[in-house]
């Protein structure tokens, strides 16, 4: 190995970076709109935020409501996730639903793949402290792939039926938002009100100027239960089939396009078809308002039709302190944030050897008997930098703010206020077999490295991220991944990148 060696995920390399046509670039001195966002009920621009010390006083007025829970978590940031202490803040009688979401960015490494992850997941959800009787259900979506939306629908119908309202609770980017509008859409609204997204109700949350975007659940009688089984088991068989199909072509061509997982959010009552839905219209939407260039929105919450409604809320969310995403700007965030499933490499290092994911975050290989296999999660925009372990400090000034990490982007600027790198202390890994890695170390927001050492023993690795954010050892979320590993590169400790299946 020469002084460095920096991977860029070369499958990516030749696309058009189109960071800069679908973004523009904020400008902090322009006037607050007179439109309401669409995810969060603020004003354009979004000038309004929640901070970390206000997160645990607005979600306890939670538990004293006959209320469910809709608990989600960023599969590719946990447990970084999952706000500290959650489970004291909405108290031992709340019921929650655990959401998993953005499962269609993990790479499948085996056959009961899923299980693992949910079971992961669980694990962690009762370390955050909640009983085994709080978690009803333990669900893995993709809101923007409509993978699981349709079987979580179904199991809120069956676990939750029409006891209470239903709050989606998460920090941020988590995905609250595009699920609330996933299901907007489907069968968990009421017909009236499942085509106006820009025209859902906005409620003040007590106690504070924020505003919540909700809707009206559908109530799941008999009949409609019936109906919508009925053209489950019809979209199963054709999904069943497209399946194979996708499979097939999986093994010849090896697209990340076909190993993603998806689903179709369909809508098995209309206003035609369904019997209890009352012709007269009920939305009463009005455009007066005494207020210049501000709309009123949403549906009469009075009409008899809505009287006895239970309603799906969409709560605020706030950045979690062991996340790194409020210290990265929106070109950053574009490059750290997974937009397609992860393409997870390889690499076989000796002690002594450093790896970086961009300008994120480090680890480093102190000691051990041998040899071990590192293979990196993270967004296949990131780059990965491995070194001597005597060199890694120069290195990393050297390639902070250039092409070769990307993340921080280069600016003068911008370095000036980057924290740069902060280490824990040194921890022990012991190795599990040549085929199963051992341990993630969860690095924030970068990704996570899963760990297989080729040799019985102990193994001490040290970590690095800003100010020491979000490092966890957990259990690996996919052991078996290592195994699909390409053949390694010649005279390079860096494998091609690992196969689909």
């Amino acid at each position: 190995m020469t002084a460095y060696d920096n991977f860029e995920n070369d499958l990516i390399q030749n696309e058009e970076d189109t960071d800069e046509i679908n973004y523009g670039t904020p400008d902090p001195n322009s006037e607050i709109s007179k439109v309401p966002c669409g995810g969060c009920g603020a004003l354009l621009h979004c000038k309004v935020s929640i901070s970390p010390d206000e997160y645990p006083k607005i979600l306890s007025i939670i538990r004293n409501k006959q209320a469910l829970v809709v608990l989600m978590v960023d599969l590719m940031d946990f447990p970084c996730s999952i706000w500290p202490g959650i489970a004291d803040i909405l108290g031992p009688k709340t019921p929650i639903v655990v959401v998993g979401n953005k499962v269609d960015l993990l790479p499948r490494d085996g056959k009961k793949f899923l299980s693992r992850v949910e079971q992961n997941l669980l694990d962690h959800i009762r370390l955050s402290g909640f009983a085994t009787s709080n978690i009803l259900n333990v669900s893995l979506i993709s809101a923007k792939s409509g993978f699981g939306v349709e079987a979580l629908i179904t199991r809120l119908h069956s676990l939750w039926k029409h006891k209470g309202d239903v709050y989606l609770v998460g920090c941020t980017n988590v995905g609250k938002s595009s699920l609330f509008n996933a299901l907007l859409q489907s069968d968990y609204c009421k017909i009236q009100a499942s085509d106006l997204i820009q025209r859902a109700t906005i409620s003040h949350w007590p106690g504070t100027t924020l505003n919540m975007l909700k809707f009206p659940i559908m109530r799941p009688t008999g009949q409609r239960l019936y109906w919508r089984h009925k053209r489950l088991m019809e979209e199963q068989r054709f999904a069943a089939k497209e399946a194979k199909l996708r499979t097939e072509v999986l093994k010849t061509d090896n697209v990340a396009a076909h190993a993603t997982l998806i689903g179709r959010i369909g809508q098995t009552y209309s206003r035609d078809n369904d019997t209890d839905v009352e012709v007269k219209d009920c939305f009463l939407m009005s455009t007066k308002t005494n207020d210049p260039g501000n709309v009123r929105m949403g549906i009469d919450e009075n009409h008899p039709e809505y009287a006895l409604s239970r309603w799906c809320f969409d709560t605020p969310g706030v950045v979690q302190p062991n996340q790194i995403l409020h210290l990265l700007t929106i070109e950053e965030l574009m490059h750290t944030i997974p937009k397609e499933i992860i393409r997870p490499q390889t690499f076989c290092v000796k002690p002594g050897t450093s790896l970086f994911i961009a300008g994120l975050a480090r680890l480093d290989f102190l000691k051990g008997p041998g040899s071990v296999r590192l293979t990196v999660f993270r967004s296949n925009a990131l780059p990965v930098t491995l070194c001597h372990l005597e060199v890694a400090d120069s290195i990393y000034e050297e390639c902070l703010g250039t092409e070769l990490f990307k993340v921080p982007v280069p600016s003068a600027i911008r370095l000036s206020k980057w924290p740069g790198l902060e280490s824990t202390k040194p921890f022990v890994v012991t190795g599990a077999g040549r085929r199963t890695s051992c341990n993630d170390v969860v690095l924030s927001s970068a990704g996570w490295v899963a760990i297989t050492p080729l040799k019985v023993g102990d193994f001490e690795f040290q970590a690095w991220t800003p100010e020491k954010r979000g490092i966890y050892i957990r259990d690996s979320l996919l052991p078996e991944a290592v195994t699909l590993k390409g053949p390694r590169i010649s005279r390079s400790v860096a494998y091609k990148y690992n196969k689909f299946i």
